[in-house]
């Protein structure tokens, strides 16, 4: 149970936050670490590696939680989850959230 408690702590974090572009987390902006999704997640993208602008932010929070856990296996995103701070996924995912 505490694990789904932190998840959807994170989830909430990343909903109701209203980040503007130049937040700051662990001295990175939260929209420097979207262009770094962005790489490989296009806006737009149909097929291939999935888009990820406008998704909820749950979806995301849930996403990378579970790669950093190793609940979801994916090699790349489970080295970049790991990569992120927990308080940063939930910022990320809120901006992610706002991008269309």
């Amino acid at each position: 149970m505490p694990k789904i408690r932190s998840v959807a702590a994170l989830a909430a974090a990343a909903v109701a936050s209203t980040l503007a572009t130049s937040a700051t987390a662990g001295g990175r902006t939260i929209d420097y670490l979207a262009e770094t999704c962005f790489a490989c997640h296009r806006a737009g993208a149909t097929t291939g590696i999935p888009a990820i602008t406008g998704r909820p932010g749950f979806e995301v929070v849930k996403a990378l939680t579970d790669y950093k856990s190793g609940a979801r296996k994916h090699p790349v995103m489970a080295a970049v989850a790991a990569e992120i701070p927990d308080e940063q996924i939930g910022m990320l995912a809120a901006f992610l959230a706002k991008q269309r």
